[in-house]
Parts: structure tokens; C-alpha cells; sequence
């Protein structure tokens, strides 16, 4: 704790000033959490997240009126192309030059207590692989920490997310379940969906019956935990290419939600081989 209080002043995060009785004090609370590596070793430090103005650096923010991702940060000039992506302590820093990426590292380290981890192997719970051709993001950990959560870690693994011969009704006539535990998951399988499209439209239907599940709506929940148990490896491949071509695919089933008559649509985006963005909902 020392040296997170230590780090906060030689930042000088706050200025210590006398009180007065004219002024509403607000409290403060630390919340302290250990952070695991994919290996399940801890790591464990204070990144701070309130660093845009560097001296020898100017980071651009992405503009709103694009509906880009405010925690992107990019370093644009004649001679470099940096780009910096930040959540809470969390912060990748990539381009296209080694020692680039090492010249900012050092600037910030220069201003502000931080910890260069090396390479990227894990980030938001998402392990990072390098391959040959690319890069594989898989949630592995997370998934294995889901099943044995809810006790599915000895399960008999599915080859598909959901039931192509049970479609999911709003009144199925089958009794309630536990409402609790069924939004734990679903709100738990949220966090899968990022790398893993193939359960995009089996989350987002779950999602639907969350006010009212029933038993039905939570044995579609276990099969779609058990088809993570088969395919606990699998992830996104991001792949090197030579283009940068934009592709996009979609459909639409017309009508087909018994309950509201609402239409599934689904759309995909690849930039070169490797997509970016997906979506699939009624």
C-alpha cells in the first residue's frame, strides 16, 4: 500500500490543502485486487490512467463524431505511428517500429510510475497468443473459472451452442428457475462474446428471458456452458495480410421470433482475413 500511496505523489495526483468548515468532505476508499497473469500468477501494480499530456509527445483522441473507442490514444507524425489503448490500469502500447514503442515507454516511464510487462499475453481477460501468422485471443482461463463456477467443469461437452430442434419461447410451460444464478451467467457470458462470435446470437437470445427464465431457458444456458467445455481452446485468429480491404456480410431471417414476429438479422466485418465486428440477434 505504501508504494501505491508513494507512486500517487510523485505523480502528484492530488495537492494537499487546509479544510474549512464551509467545505462537504468526501471520503476516500482504496479497493485492492490481485490481478492474475494467463498463468493464474499474480500480478499485482499501479498503472496510472490520466496520462495524455507527455512532454516530447501529443496523443490525439479519437474523434467522438466517428463513435470511435475514447480510450484509444494516437501518436501520429511524419517519422511515427504509435498507438496507445487504456482501460483503468490496463494499457497496450503497439506500432510499427520496436524502438518506437520503447522511446514512448520510456518517456511515460520518465513521468509516471509504471511497469513494462513485455510482450502482451493477457489483457481484459483475454490471453493473447503469437502464431506464426498472427495472433490467436482466447479466454480460456476465463471459461475454465465460468464452468467451475457454476459446477460444469465435469460435464460432457456439446458440438453446438444451442438447439437447432428446441426453439426458446418466451412461455414454455416449463416452471421458473432461479432467476439469481441464471443472470449470473448469462451476465458472465457477456464477457465471452468479444472473441468468440460462433455465441454471439446464442448470449443475446439467452439474454432475452432474464426477467422470467424458466427451466427450459436454463437448460439452454447449461447447453451453451457445455458447448465452452468442448470448445474451451477455440478464439480469434488475427491474421496477417497483405490488404486492407473492408468486407462485410449479412442476413436476415424475416419474422422468425414465435413470441414478438421480430426478425433475426446478422452481419460480420473482416478487415483483410480477420474480422473485426459482428453481430447476431432477434
Amino acid at each position: 500500500m505504501s508504494e501505491e500511496y508513494d507512486a500517487l505523489m510523485r505523480n502528484k495526483t492530488w495537492t494537499l490543502v487546509p479544510s474549512n468548515t464551509a467545505q462537504n468532505i468526501v471520503g476516500c476508499k482504496w479497493v485492492f485486487r490481485l490481478k492474475h497473469n494467463a498463468d493464474g500468477s499474480i500480478q499485482c501494480f499501479l498503472l496510472p490512467n490520466d496520462f495524455i499530456n507527455v512532454p516530447g509527445l501529443i496523443f490525439m483522441l479519437p474523434s467522438a463524431q466517428a463513435y470511435s473507442n475514447t480510450s484509444l490514444f494516437i501518436y501520429n507524425s511524419s517519422t511515427a505511428l504509435i498507438y496507445v489503448l487504456i482501460y483503468v490500469d490496463d494499457i497496450i502500447i503497439t506500432g510499427p517500429s520496436t524502438s518506437q514503442i520503447l522511446d514512448v515507454i520510456s518517456k511515460l516511464g520518465s513521468r509516471f510510475s509504471l511497469k513494462d510487462l513485455g510482450p502482451l499475453h493477457f489483457f481484459l481477460n483475454i490471453e493473447v497468443v503469437p502464431l506464426d501468422n498472427g495472433l490467436l485471443l482466447t479466454q480460456s482461463k476465463f471459461i475454465a473459472e465460468l464452468l467451475s463456477r457454476f459446477n460444469m467443469l465435469d460435464t460432457k461437452g456439446v458440438s453446438t451452442p444451442m438447439s437447432s430442434t428446441e426453439p426458446l419461447l418466451l412461455n414454455d410451460g416449463s416452471p421458473p428457475t432461479n432467476s439469481k444464478e441464471y443472470r449470473q451467467v448469462i451476465g458472465a457470458l457477456q464477457y465471452l462474446k468479444n472473441p468468440r462470435p460462433d455465441i454471439s446470437f446464442a448470449v443475446n437470445r439467452l439474454a432475452q428471458f432474464m426477467h422470467l427464465p424458466s427451466i427450459k431457458h436454463w437448460q439452454a444456458a447449461k447447453h451453451l456452458l457445455r458447448y465452452l467445455k468442448q470448445t474451451i481452446t477455440l478464439g480469434l485468429h488475427i491474421n496477417h495480410s497483405d490488404t486492407t480491404r473492408l468486407t462485410a456480410y449479412s442476413d436476415a431471417d424475416w419474422g422468425s421470433d414465435p413470441d414478438s414476429r421480430v426478425s433475426t438479422s446478422a452481419y460480420i466485418i473482416f478487415h483483410g482475413r480477420t474480422p473485426i465486428s459482428w453481430s447476431s440477434k432477434i
